[in-house]
């Protein structure tokens, strides 16, 4: 299985306060370094994590708001300080990627290197590769935004002591089976379905700046849980979620494991907060900032 570990670069909501810094996800998956948003802070967090900020292959906003973007001027102006060559993908809502570019360009800058500017639209896979995929999914909020998910495809092992049994050996039958084809080996055909088991890739989604919507199943959340409950005025009034909703939604999905985001700056006390989810979802965490986590 390969490592698959995530980042919580900034995990407070609006503004920033002396334990967390504005919204920053860093994702790290067979070489491939994500980030998704760039609040204010982020490349000195990067830093603070070891992260090295020009490795990151691409970046992935999910709207335009100010605690979710200021910190990307800054960002690439440092990448191009440090002479980055290879192309950087931006992703963000194709309502608002142009504000994103002027911010961007407010101050001159002539990067050393490709910035590709990528519109999200719908529900779209925007990152493909062999092992996996990078999906996005609308959510609710003031302005145009998105959920981003990260899902590791599914993958077939071999049941190598049932091919040793009859004495299978030949690589190029490995593969067929493990690419879900049957073989005709000596006469008899081998189904994949009897040599080979499938392993269920893992899954991450980053839902933030949301009311609770229609989601896709996914193992691990990473959910908007701006106010407690008695707070539910307020978050319907500022499109947000409260801690108790954030919990339903990774109830419902069937999640592994739901880690509280976007926490406003009134709640110090992570007990609080800890003690209204787990009325409805057990395995719970309050995400932290500069807190790695490798996702089984």
């Amino acid at each position: 299985m390969q490592p698959l570990r995530i980042t919580f670069l900034g995990t407070s909501g609006s503004v920033p306060t002396k334990e967390r810094g504005l919204p920053a996800l860093y994702l790290e998956y067979e070489g491939r370094r994500f980030l998704f948003d760039v609040g204010e802070g982020t490349q000195r967090q990067l830093l603070l994590a070891g992260k090295s900020p020009t490795s990151i292959d691409a970046i992935f906003i999910t709207h335009f708001h100010g605690d979710h973007v200021f910190g990307l001027p800054g960002l690439l102006h440092s990448m191009q300080l440090n002479d980055r060559k290879k192309p950087l993908y931006i992703f963000a809502p194709k309502s608002t990627i142009h504000r994103i570019r002027w911010l961007v360009h407010a101050i001159p800058f002539s990067p050393s290197f490709p910035v590709i500017w990528k519109p999200v639209e719908g529900n779209s896979i925007l990152w493909d590769e062999k092992l996996f995929y990078i999906e996005s999914v609308p959510l609710k909020h003031s302005t145009e935004v998105y959920g981003y998910v990260f899902r590791e495809k599914d993958r077939r092992k071999l049941k190598k002591e049932e091919l040793d049994r009859i004495g299978v050996k030949d690589w190029r039958i490995y593969r067929k089976l493990k690419a879900g084809e049957s073989v005709l080996w000596e006469g008899r055909e081998l189904k994949p379905e009897d040599f080979t088991y499938v392993v269920k890739g893992r899954s991450v989604g980053y839902f933030v700046d949301t009311v609770p919507v229609e989601l896709p199943p996914v193992d691990y959340v990473i959910h908007d849980a701006t106010f407690l409950s008695n707070e539910e005025k307020k978050a319907r009034e500022t499109l947000h979620s409260t801690v108790r909703e954030a919990a339903e939604v990774a109830k419902k999905l069937g999640a592994k494991k739901l880690f509280l985001f976007h926490i406003s700056p009134r709640y110090r006390e992570e007990e609080e907060l800890l003690r209204e989810a787990r009325e409805v979802f057990e395995n719970v965490e309050v995400a932290k900032d500069l807190q790695t986590v490798e996702l089984l």
